[in-house]
Formats: C-alpha cells, structure tokens, sequence
C-alpha cells in the first residue's frame, strides 16, 4: 500500500481551487442556515463572514511580505492567482 501524500501546503494552491474547496464546505452550512433563517439572513451572513475571511487574508498576505505589499510583491504570487486558470494575464500593445 502507498504512503499517504501530505496535503500542498496552502500557498501551493491555485486561488481557484481553494475557492472551489471553500465553495463545497460553505454549501451545506448556506442549505442549514437557510432553514434555519430563511435565505435572506442566511445570505446576508455568509456575506459578512466571506468579505471578512478576504480581508483577513489579504492582512496575513500583507503581514507576511517583507517590505510594503506592493505590485512588485503581488507579481511574486500572481502564479496562485494563475493557477488552473483562474486568472489570465493579456499584455496590452501600446498604440
């Protein structure tokens, strides 16, 4: 039998499949709470808790960058915004 592979570390994984990660465990909590308190409140939650995890992870990716977290510092992890693709990068011709 094979060894267990270790999870990627959470800065190996493409934007978009944290997102579809994120996406399949907020979804059977979005069908409870919206049992619970109708889909109103429940979408109204959930937008609160998601602005407020993004703002918190742009803080953490903020905290971790040496120096001021700038385009220079985003160019060095636009390969996760890339990933699976999840972002497109089109360079403009100047005319």
């Amino acid at each position: 039998m094979s060894e267990p592979q270790a999870a990627p570390a959470p800065e190996e994984i493409g934007i978009l499949t944290r997102r579809r990660i994120e996406a399949e465990i907020i979804a059977p909590i979005y069908d409870e709470l919206k049992q619970q308190i109708g889909a109103p409140a429940a979408q109204a939650l959930l937008r609160r808790a998601i602005r407020r995890a993004a703002i918190r992870a742009g803080e953490q990716l903020a905290a971790a960058t040496p120096g001021d977290a700038n385009l220079l510092t985003f160019q060095d992890i636009q390969r996760l915004w890339t990933k699976d693709d999840a972002l497109q990068v089109v360079a403009r011709q100047s005319g």
